[in-house]
């Protein structure tokens, strides 16, 4: 997908609306999902950490930052695409400063 020119909100902070942070091959469960991963973080945007192996509801700096993990998509409660089990175990959600 092409990334949009980088924008920043009136306090110079950047806008993330239309990028996204995707799995490798990822196929949204449903359209409200995939249209999530294109907003603004101002707004509820999710986005895949691949660090951790994860999708996450990215929080704004504002109010700290850093996401919160999540396992099932929120709209049509399908197991979100790339969730891994990194040692066997689970990964629980969780807030997270990144």
């Amino acid at each position: 997908m092409e990334q949009a020119a980088r924008r920043t909100h009136a306090d110079g902070s950047p806008c993330f609306e239309g990028t996204q942070r995707l799995p490798r091959r990822f196929r949204a469960c449903c359209k409200a999902f995939e249209t999530a991963t294109l907003r603004c973080q101002f707004d509820i945007r999710f986005e895949w950490w691949a660090h951790y192996r994860a999708w996450f509801v990215l929080q704004p700096p504002g109010t700290g930052g850093g996401g919160i993990r999540i396992r099932y998509c929120p709209f049509c409660g399908a197991r979100l695409q790339g969730v891994g089990q990194p040692g066997g175990r689970w990964l629980e959600p969780e807030l997270l400063e990144d």
